[in-house]
């Protein structure tokens, strides 16, 4: 039976490996058994992760692809709530990585039309550029956190994420 480790985070994985190494510590009181012990399972658990999630490297979904599709259709309903249908994005950048998003998009409405802002109350808001980062469940994607309009590069250090998902990490 294979592991299926594409919805734990990077991090979780090393706090995985990092306990299961310090149990395995009281092994090598035994002597060098321990030891070949403790490297095997290293070697084991390093190899064990799915199609080297470590190593996987971003794509973007063609537009028009029904992964770009599911992505930008679970997004929508956050920036609808807050500027009313219909809603468009121009993507400014799409990734994926295994089960993990991000994408950085500006709403308009069909044609390209501007979408009038004013009457939204928020001092703080830069705009409706809108960035998320999502994770894919149970065979839908699902918004884990985002921003409409931010002052700020608020997704700028979440690196435990998968390497390459978030814009310099």
């Amino acid at each position: 039976m294979a592991n299926d480790w594409s919805a734990a985070s990077q991090t979780d994985r090393d706090r995985c490996y990092m306990e299961l190494w310090r149990r395995t510590a009281s092994f090598s009181e035994a002597g060098r058994m321990g030891t070949k012990l403790r490297a095997g399972l290293l070697a084991l658990l390093l190899f064990s992760t799915p199609d080297g999630v470590r190593a996987q490297a971003p794509h973007s979904p063609a537009p028009g692809s029904s992964e770009r599709r599911a992505i930008l259709d679970a997004i929508r309903p956050l920036v609808v709530a807050q500027v009313g249908p219909p809603v468009e994005f121009v993507v400014n950048d799409i990734r994926v990585i295994g089960g993990y998003a991000f994408v950085a998009v500006e709403p308009q409405r069909p044609g390209g039309r501007v979408i009038d802002d004013s009457h939204i109350d928020d001092e703080m808001r830069d705009g409706l550029h809108t960035e998320a980062i999502l994770i894919f469940r149970n065979g839908r994607w699902l918004v884990d956190q985002y921003a409409v309009g931010s002052t700020d590069v608020w997704y700028d250090g979440m690196c435990h994420y998968p390497r390459g998902l978030i814009p310099g990490c």
